[in-house]
């Protein structure tokens, strides 16, 4: 992960103020309002082509700005979803975006993922650092005995008799509904 972020830190271009720029197949747009408006019309019209893909919109800081459709279906409804993401080293940042996002919203969501590389740079070094501090201390008790391994064992015990009664339980319970809709059916029949 550190190599990937300090890839994503080398790599990334400056976008604060005047240095702001999407950059499309056929021309730039310098301004945010245009930009996140282009970009959000491109997702929302993919979404509505009804067309599973993946397409590269263009770049803001150094990065492709990625939008991909897929279908989904809830409640027997299907409709067409879109995302955008921001294609890092080895990975996709997803932007999320509703009706309610603004163009502006959108496009500063981005420079913001753009800004949080160092801290997530210093976090993945943290826990290195934290990880290797414990580290001597679990090497120390490889092979060692659990010392609560007869309570483990006993609790193991007491879960496998727990799901014994249950799956009995279950499975009279079963057994009464059966009998119960043989009646149903019997009286009916008589009837």
């Amino acid at each position: 992960m550190i190599p990937r972020l300090q890839n994503d830190i080398a790599r990334r271009e400056p976008t604060r103020g005047e240095a702001f720029r999407l950059v499309r197949k056929d021309r730039e747009m310098t301004e945010r309002d245009k930009a996140g408006q282009w970009l959000l019309s491109q997702a929302r019209l993919a979404a509505k082509s009804g067309e599973k893909g993946k397409w590269t919109l263009g770049r803001i800081g150094g990065f492709e700005i990625l939008c991909e459709t897929w279908r989904t279906r809830f409640d027997g409804e299907e409709r067409w979803d879109a995302t955008l993401g921001l294609v890092l080293d080895g990975r996709i940042l997803g932007m999320d975006f509703d009706r309610e996002t603004s163009p502006v919203g959108l496009v500063s969501r981005i420079e913001n993922a753009l800004l949080r590389f160092e801290a997530e740079l210093a976090d993945a070094r943290r826990q290195v650092e934290e990880a290797e501090r414990k580290l001597p201390g679990y090497r120390a008790r490889v092979g060692l005995a659990f010392p609560e391994a007869a309570l483990l064992q006993e609790k193991r015990e007491a879960m496998a008799a727990l799901e014994a009664d249950l799956a009995a339980d279950t499975q009279r319970r079963e057994e009464v509904e059966k009998a119960a809709l043989e009646d149903q059916t019997v009286i009916v029949e008589a009837a």
